[in-house]
């Protein structure tokens, strides 16, 4: 009996052996096979997308992409069987999108994530559209999902060495992402601050959404009775961090006000009128709009040569330099500037090159200033000339009409308008000179009385300095032959010179209307130029 139960056991036990070889066989040959499924299904597929390109700028960049990154790879599908998990991880931080101030469902694939043993067109065609959201974020998330707004007039422009397959190809030997997007990403740090501020307003939305409305003010002036209900002013600064929690007196809430009004390109005088409650009521949907686009516009730039570096934003009517060899980067000069009128003479967006300054320079009056301006002005009154410093100056390759007025000559064209140096001069004591075919440089300015207003847009499209011998010295610190003392000596009256710089400095010319401060702070600025909305409907139309 004992004998014969033990042969039964035998016996299972070598069925299941044989069971196991059988399947160790089969198995293999499954897998092999469904591969070969697979593969047959994905050559199929590109090949109908070769032939069949689809519409739009990022839709074809993408889908050429794919095509490289299968070729590469056999053309075989890549993310079934042990890459499973991480196609598991990638869709998820697709999803994730929105933290970069990207959209989520410009990244979505339709397809779910395959199961063991799925048909083999799904499978393929799952594989595909995974690739294709990849490298599409990945490119989206290197250099924007628009057309740059900029125009370069730096130089020889360095090629971009980023390619998003090389990229892809390189995380998914560490079976991981996430060095793809660090890649991806720019470096710049104000793009870091940004992208922190922007989890921090999304962090703050529901909270902020739940307050009660603001209702008008009931003073405009006054000593402290700011509002009809000031704890709704205090709810929302004690939210957005421009006062403190414990801070209840009238001083506290002064202060609050103040500096939301700073952050928010208000004139800061603590009281609550009527822009001060319409800009605490802005959803802050529409704050974190406004710091997804800056984002976009960060993504558009090229990388810029280490050392020191020049950047104007329109909207802020501000300009910093700074050097970027020191890590962070130190800002060594800050100051207000006026830029080109929205209406008439806006600004560009550019990326040039500082190549020299021009102590106590001439101007060269524009035509379009000339006819526009000047020449009524000089009909007026016939000491225009007289009174302005300014002289008449024979204009290159015009003959000479023998007109008996300078009215009559400078409407002929014939001559052209020169204001000498000096202190009448509207460049003020320096030029700042960059070459570009829109003949836009910086340069002081004989009104200083107008870095006083609140909007500074007034221009004829160049950029006014504040502090003009600030950014002289800055621009001549790695000259030896220039310091303080020299720089200032030359913007004394006297005649022109010119001193080209050893090495030209980069000057960016940017628009954003969302930033974060060195400290910190989130700074929201009015959309000047309306190129915020123009901005988002070409996002808009780009899905």
């Amino acid at each position: 009996m004992f004998m014969a139960v033990n042969s039964g056991k035998a016996a299972i036990s070598m069925k299941r052996v044989l069971l196991s070889a059988i399947l160790a066989t089969l198995l293999p040959l499954a897998v092999a096979q469904q591969d070969v499924q697979s593969g047959e299904a994905m050559a199929k597929l590109l090949a109908s997308r070769a032939a069949d390109r689809p519409k739009g700028l990022r839709a074809v960049r993408a889908h050429e992409m794919a095509l490289r990154f299968y070729a590469n790879r056999g053309g075989r599908p890549f993310w079934a069987g042990e890459r499973r998990a991480m196609a598991a991880q990638v869709l998820q931080q697709l999803r994730q999108a929105a933290q970069h101030g990207l959209v989520a469902e410009d990244y979505t694939v339709r397809i779910p994530l395959p199961e063991t043993g799925a048909p083999a067109n799904e499978v393929a065609q799952f594989d595909l559209e995974l690739t294709c959201a990849v490298l599409r974020f990945l490119s989206d998330l290197h250099s924007g999902r628009t057309t740059p707004e900029y125009k370069w007039y730096a130089g020889a422009r360095a090629a971009d060495s980023f390619d998003p397959v090389i990229v892809l190809a390189t995380a998914i030997d560490e079976a991981t992402l996430d060095s793809a997007i660090f890649a991806a990403e720019p470096k710049s740090a104000l793009y870091s601050r940004v992208k922190q501020t922007l989890s921090q307003y999304r962090s703050l939305e529901p909270a902020f959404t739940r307050l009660p409305t603001l209702a008008a003010p009931s003073v405009t002036r006054g000593d402290g009775a700011l509002h009809a209900n000031p704890a709704d002013i205090r709810q929302r600064l004690v939210l957005l961090g421009d006062m403190a929690e414990d801070g209840t007196d009238s001083a506290a809430l002064e202060a609050g006000v103040r500096n939301f009004q700073a952050r928010h390109g208000l004139l800061a005088d603590g009281i609550a009128g009527r822009a001060t409650l319409s800009a605490l009521s802005v959803p802050l949907s529409q704050r974190i709009r406004q710091l997804e686009l800056t984002l976009e516009r960060l993504r558009w730039l090229p990388a810029l040569p280490r050392g020191p570096l020049i950047v104007v934003n329109v909207p802020a009517f501000r300009l910093w330099a700074l050097d970027t060899r020191v890590t962070p980067a130190s800002v060594e000069v800050e100051m207000r500037v006026i830029v080109g009128n929205a209406a008439r003479t806006p600004t560009p967006l550019l990326v040039a090159q500082l190549s020299h300054l021009e102590f106590n320079p001439a101007w060269n009056v524009p035509r379009s200033i000339e006819v526009q301006e000047l020449i009524p002005k000089l009909a007026r009154d016939p000491e225009l000339l007289r009174k302005e410093d300014m002289e008449l100056v024979p204009r290159i390759g015009a003959a000479n009409s023998g007109s008996s007025s300078a009215l009559d000559a400078l409407r002929e064209g014939t001559v052209r308008l020169r204001q000498r140096p000096g202190p009448r001069n509207v460049l003020g004591p320096v030029k700042f000179a960059m070459p570009n075919p829109m003949n836009i440089y910086l340069h002081g300015t004989s009104a200083r009385q107008l870095f006083n207003q609140a909007r500074r847009d007034l221009s004829h499209g160049c950029i006014r300095l504040e502090h003009p011998d600030e950014l002289a010295i800055f621009a001549l610190r790695d000259d030896e032959r220039w310091n303080r003392l020299s720089v200032l000596a030359a913007m004394e009256p006297g005649p022109t010179k010119i001193v080209a710089l050893k090495k030209p400095i980069p000057v960016l010319l940017l628009y954003a209307t969302a930033i974060t401060d060195r400290q910190g702070r989130a700074i929201f600025l009015p959309d000047a130029y309306g190129l915020d909305r123009k901005l988002a409907e070409a996002l808009e139309a780009e899905k």
